[in-house]
């Protein structure tokens, strides 16, 4: 139970910054966390305060400034958003290769990357504020209209680098070659 109360934490703290963001405003918004991981060191810094403008975190102070909106993450842990480096968010859960089979055959492109925004977004409630998006298994450049939608404000989700279609080497053993294994 403290495991989801602390990874709600991280995503409050994501999540807030993302979509403060994504609605274009510039109020203030304070999270006094109970405890922050930074990354700067071993211990956590206690009763802080994250002060967020826009989508970016402007600093780290000791009280909360007059006028600001304070979420209240007093028992919670803060950290920083996540960055996951290999993901597909094209496919559809921890496939096996029939279901990848089903999905690049079956599937249409466009009815994969409505999915595609549901795993956008699931990854930014994960805490993952930025993703690097590697091919789109034969979905072309579906991976650039999602990022240009959460980019615009269309959908939630992290920020993403995108690779849009694969080059691969004969002979080198690709993702979807590990899953026939």
């Amino acid at each position: 139970m403290r495991r989801k109360v602390a990874l709600g934490a991280l995503v409050l703290l994501c999540g807030t910054a993302m979509l403060v963001g994504q609605i274009g405003s510039t109020k203030t918004i304070v999270l006094r966390c109970g405890s922050l991981f930074d990354g700067r060191g071993d211990v956590l810094r206690k009763h802080v305060f994250v002060v967020i403008d826009g989508e970016k975190i402007k600093d780290v102070v000791a009280s909360a400034p007059s006028g600001a909106d304070v979420v209240d993450l007093s028992r919670e842990t803060c950290l920083p958003g996540l960055i996951d480096t290999h993901t597909h968010v094209l496919l559809q859960g921890d496939i096996t290769a029939a279901d990848y089979d089903a999905q690049l055959l079956k599937q249409s492109p466009e009815y994969r990357t409505i999915l595609a925004t549901v795993n956008a977004r699931r990854a930014l409630d994960y805490g993952f504020t930025s993703i690097r998006d590697l091919e789109t298994e034969g979905a072309g450049y579906a991976d650039v209209d999602v990022k240009k939608a959460i980019n615009n404000g269309v959908i939630p989700g992290p920020r993403m680098q995108v690779a849009t279609r694969a080059l691969d080497v004969t002979g080198r053993i690709h993702c979807r070659d590990m899953l026939r294994r």
